[in-house]
């Protein structure tokens, strides 16, 4: 869900043809919290 907040404040995914990749710190910590 967060990961998905973030697209949504930083492109818009319906018409951007290239979206921005998500910050690494913020992956490394879903993942971490997902996990555990």
């Amino acid at each position: 869900e967060f990961l998905r907040l973030w697209f949504k404040e930083n492109c818009n995914p319906y018409e951007d043809e290239i979206l921005p990749a998500a910050p690494a710190e913020l992956v490394t910590e879903l993942a971490w919290r997902y996990v555990f």
